[in-house]
């Protein structure tokens, strides 16, 4: 986001400025790319941390540019024929940094935005060396995305589809190529035409720029018409479905200013209302049509939830953004991206950074009896006698009236990895433990403690073994609202199959 590397994206420590930009849309996207205009740009710790707990890959970015016209010396110290070194060890070399680096940090790939022209375009050998430097990199273990920009006979020509002269750089194995973003529905028609297969057309990542920039719909909060449009060739060959590249989606923080004039207000809380409410107005016709053009990609897929991936025995969310007003009930704005999890809200919050509000709305003016809230759902997951869960909740009720709850799949030993999800076959209610806990800002809240993988043990014998599908709560009568101010599963023997 602008122009990237910020003073509160690149610390572990929090900054003294609030607010600051959070992207929470981590549901909609399989990979997080980012960039600067930095030679080599390396993911801050706290993005790729985010991002990993939300089970997205992450991207880092080498860019070559100088200018329109001149060529750059940069790309001509590593891929030129004149150094003296003979050969392809220049690529070859920069390819093992890179992906030393990628391992270093512990991201999964770089995107490569080559936007200069080639010293002699008439010379093929520095063509050669460009792929050959990409299926090094693949080659490492990397992730590669090449940017539509140069062509193969060294050319700055932005091609806005897969053509002859960027089809090449695609065909060196990558996983992905990056369109850029003028183009129109007979560029994406011709694109389908020149992939050779469904895989290898979603591999083909349209790019989108949230700022309009020759982009079709024009950006901003009408970001949406150009995916409608890309959603409209898949639907027309869904043989051929292509996928989205969102460039800047950060627009409206960016724009604030010009957006919302209570951003200024110097009303801390108003801003970050205004803040909330102008990503919400640009993502909410995005929301809507990223779901469809996915689907027509994976017409096998059943689930409409992302699994744990890979599940390392833990997971815990209190639903931060990372950011807040006061520390330790004294007035004190802060920002940290590296406390950032997953979806928050601003009403009361039982670690620093906010918590989830569950409003329930009901179609009937009756409370609902047994009333179940499906937490989170797995592919199928298969827990040790030692797993423990912990959840965090604050509500007006009874705690009496409410429990945590598992839908379980019992299966013989026999049919285990035979199945890609198991059926739910039975739900198992679970005792629980209850502790009071008195945050430092005052508020009370309660701890629903289980020993679920004990509880679930006595499922499994010597021919069965029982998988966990969802876990949740369930209410003697369903609340308004409540707030749910964490949720911690651990269990250092785990299994996820």
């Amino acid at each position: 986001m602008a122009g990237g590397y910020l003073e509160y994206d690149t610390t572990d420590k929090s900054v003294p400025t609030f607010p600051t930009y959070r992207f929470v849309h981590w549901d909609l996207i399989d990979t997080f790319i980012y960039f600067s205009h930095h030679f080599i740009t390396i993911p801050p710790v706290a993005w790729i941390d985010i991002a990993h707990k939300n089970c997205v890959k992450v991207y880092g970015t080498v860019i070559i540019e100088r200018d329109r016209i001149n060529p750059c010396p940069q790309f001509d110290q590593i891929f030129g024929t004149d150094s003296e070194e003979v050969g392809i060890g220049y690529p070859t070399q920069f390819a093992k940094i890179l992906n030393a680096i990628r391992l270093h940090y512990g991201f999964e790939g770089w995107l490569i935005n080559f936007e200069n022209r080639f010293f002699d375009t008439s010379d093929r050998r520095i063509f050669q060396r460009v792929l050959h430097f990409l299926k090094c990199l693949k080659s490492l273990g990397s992730e590669v995305m090449w940017y539509d920009a140069v062509t193969q006979d060294g050319h700055l020509n932005w091609q806005n589809s897969l053509t002859e002269e960027n089809i090449a750089f695609f065909h060196t194995g990558l996983d992905g190529i990056f369109l850029n973003y003028n183009w129109d529905l007979e560029l994406l028609r011709s694109t389908q035409n020149r992939a050779r297969s469904s895989d290898e057309s979603m591999k083909i990542f349209v790019g989108v720029d949230c700022f309009g920039r020759s982009c079709p719909g024009g950006g901003g909060f009408d970001t949406y018409k150009a995916l409608e449009l890309i959603l409209s060739a898949s639907e027309d060959r869904p043989n051929r479905p292509l996928s989205v590249a969102l460039f800047a989606p950060a627009w409206s923080f960016e724009k604030r200013l010009e957006l919302d004039e209570n951003v200024m207000s110097g009303d801390l809380i108003s801003e970050a209302a205004s803040l909330i409410d102008l990503d919400y107005q640009f993502w909410r016709t995005i929301r809507e049509l990223i779901p469809r053009i996915r689907a027509i990609g994976n017409p096998s897929c059943s689930a409409l939830y992302r699994p744990l991936s890979p599940w390392n025995g833990r997971l815990h969310t209190n639903f931060s953004l990372g950011l807040g007003l006061f520390k330790g009930g004294v007035f004190s704005p802060w920002s940290r991206l590296a406390e950032q999890q997953i979806k928050p809200n601003f009403t009361d919050y039982f670690t620093s950074g906010n918590s989830l509000v569950v409003d329930i709305s009901l179609s009937t003016d009756q409370l609902l009896e047994n009333f179940n809230l499906e937490l989170f759902l797995f592919p199928n997951l298969s827990l040790s006698k030692n797993a423990t869960l912990s959840v965090i909740i604050q509500f007006s009720g009874n705690v009496e009236d409410v429990c945590v709850f598992a839908h379980v799949s019992t299966v013989p030993w026999e049919s285990v990895n035979t199945a890609e999800e198991y059926p739910v076959t039975g739900e198992q209610i679970f005792k629980h433990r209850v502790t009071k806990i008195r945050t430092p800002r005052g508020s009370l809240w309660t701890g629903l403690l289980v020993d679920i993988g004990s509880e679930l043990n006595c499922l499994t014998d010597e021919k069965t073994v029982a998988f966990v599908r969802r876990i949740g709560l369930r209410f003697a009568k369903s609340p308004s609202t409540f707030l749910l101010g964490g949720f911690t599963l651990v269990d250092p023997q785990s299994c996820l199959l």
